[in-house]
């Protein structure tokens, strides 16, 4: 059974409407500006079976994908007000897609610690911080083995200096990421920086205690 999502514009959505009492195949899904097709196959018992899979939609995806244009551009306020109203449309419509939502969320928290990053004229201003791990801990709830998510996190917490922190969430993104994952090199570079400083700092304490 194969599922094509179509994007239609109004007028041809308007249209369509009449071929739903003509044609079973074709399956409104829950948002304005998509529709779902479904292609019958026999399957192993000789039966003909209709399965429909709610999946989100080409509207929300475009504006996940437009707030990630404003990111780059260092639009973050702009962003985050696309990145909210599509994590509510979700929401409202009851789009079941697990995935999608775990990388909407933690999108809104790269938004918010690049934001803190580049836009915070106080390193004791931590809001933004503050804000990207809420929602990068709301990603990984969604789904555990979203693993940028967990990225984000140690990303966050190295900023704050908290290498404990780093150190744990740097682990549970190699848990999940696979290794020959492009980005893999990466997060591993980066955790044994965070291992040596750990290193050093616990050698410090113990030669600090030893001088007492």
């Amino acid at each position: 059974m194969k599922y094509l999502t179509l994007s239609v514009s109004r007028k041809i959505l308007m249209m369509l409407v009449f071929s739903l009492f003509l044609s079973p195949a074709v399956i409104y899904a829950e948002e304005s500006g998509a529709i779902s097709v479904i292609v019958e196959d026999e399957n192993k018992k000789g039966r003909n079976a209709k399965k429909y899979v709610r999946k989100q939609t080409l509207g929300v995806r475009k504006m996940n994908e437009d707030a990630l244009d404003l990111v780059e551009q260092r639009k973050y306020d702009e962003a985050l007000s696309i990145y909210f109203r599509a994590l509510d449309r979700v929401e409202q419509k009851r789009i079941k897609d697990p995935g999608f939502k775990a990388e909407l969320l933690n999108n809104i928290a790269q938004a918010y610690y690049q934001k803190g990053f580049f836009n915070s004229f106080s390193f004791s201003n931590n809001e933004p911080y503050v804000k990207a791990v809420e929602f990068a801990s709301q990603s990984v709830l969604v789904q555990e083995d979203y693993w940028p998510a967990y990225v984000t996190l140690a990303d966050v917490f190295y900023k704050m200096k908290d290498y404990e922190k780093v150190d744990h969430f740097y682990s549970k993104a190699e848990e999940y990421i696979a290794q020959d994952d492009k980005e893999y090199p990466r997060i591993e570079k980066r955790h044994n920086l965070v291992k040596r400083i750990l290193e050093k700092e616990r050698k410090k304490a113990e030669k600090n205690n030893e001088a007492e």
